[in-house]
């Protein structure tokens, strides 16, 4: 079937790699859920060198739909796999979808709200984390509609920060917004691109909507994580924080105020991944307690206060115990 090259109001990219087990639930809902809207919508599957049926998969859905198009690459690398999603969409918005979540009817509106605020370069909307059954986990709200100009409200950033979700599967984005400030992923960062993405939009965004919309199904998937992995993330993540301090401080749009917001932000983040690295066994809390002293700015003044607690822990007590004490803790709540 021919694709077709028409102007569409929302473009839906899935990257694609080794999910033959959960691809078809994953595009057969975003089909079901908009099946009376196809002209306004399209999905990009990008297939990143999968060695399974996933590029097959994905040429067969292209020959039965005029709306679902095909890029076809060598393993890039989630990152690489979404920016050429963004090249290629003739959507005036983008949305991403991984290939083994799924929507549910709810999107429906999404289209609606879309056409209603055009103005609206960001939109956030919630999720849920469901297991493999699809029981429900945990849901994150989007809280309740807004759309604010973060350059003209009072406070704006306070209350940005307080329910922005960092997780690109939440976020909506106008294409030229994208493109006018050259915002794509980092290609070499294995995790934290989201974040990193999600702040540097904060840095240009004008208008930015919140959406009371619960649509997204976020498959939490049992997968071991290796030490190796973990530290590779751990310094992506530092990586990230380090620079996005460096890209605040330097915004020459953002007040002394919403600066400090972002800044505490980015804070949060490098804390939680802090407290996520040293679950690890194993972990080398020499490099560990190296990178920290090199590089307080990136979690030293976090805005909530459990993580202000962490810090001030670390500080009086020191890393090994800090951990210790924290592995304790995490024990206790599972036992509840």
């Amino acid at each position: 079937m021919l694709y077709d090259m028409t102007a569409k109001l929302l473009s839906i990219i899935i990257p694609v790699y080794k999910v033959e087990k959960y691809l078809i639930k994953c595009v057969n809902s975003i089909l079901a859920a908009l099946k009376e809207q196809e002209e306004k919508y399209e999905i990009i599957l990008v297939n990143d060198g999968s060695p399974d049926s996933c590029p097959t998969i994905c040429d067969e859905y292209v020959k039965q739909y005029k709306n679902i198009h095909v890029i076809h690459q060598e393993n890039s690398g989630v990152s690489v796999a979404r920016n050429n999603g963004i090249n290629f969409a003739r959507g005036e918005y983008i949305a991403f979808v991984d290939s083994d979540d799924w929507v549910t009817e709810e999107i429906k509106k999404l289209i609606q709200y879309i056409e209603r605020n055009k103005e609206v370069e960001v939109f956030q909307v919630g999720y849920t984390h469901v297991g493999e059954s699809g029981e429900e986990i945990h849901k994150i709200s989007s809280t309740d509609y807004a759309v604010i100009d973060l350059r003209k409200e009072k406070n704006a950033y306070r209350l940005l920060t307080k329910r922005l979700r960092i997780s690109t599967c939440s976020l909506v984005v106008k294409k030229e917004f994208l493109l006018k400030n050259d915002l794509f992923f980092k290609k070499d960062r294995i995790c934290g691109e989201d974040f990193d993405l999600c702040i540097r939009m904060l840095l240009f965004c004008r208008k930015f909507g919140f959406l009371e919309l619960n649509y997204y199904r976020y498959l939490k998937r049992a997968e071991s994580v290796t030490n190796s992995k973990q530290i590779k993330i751990f310094y992506d993540i530092l990586q990230n924080s380090s620079e996005l301090l460096e890209q605040i401080n330097l915004n020459q749009l953002l007040s002394k105020t919403n600066k400090r917001y972002l800044i505490k932000l980015v804070n949060d983040f490098m804390v939680g991944t802090i407290v996520w690295v040293l679950q690890v066994p194993g972990v080398d809390f020499k490099e560990i307690k190296k990178q920290l002293r090199n590089n307080k700015k990136c979690y030293i003044h976090p805005n909530k206060c459990s993580k202000k607690f962490f810090i001030l822990v670390l500080r009086l007590f020191g890393l090994r115990f800090t951990t210790f004490l924290y592995r304790i803790i995490r024990r206790k709540r599972k036992q509840v």
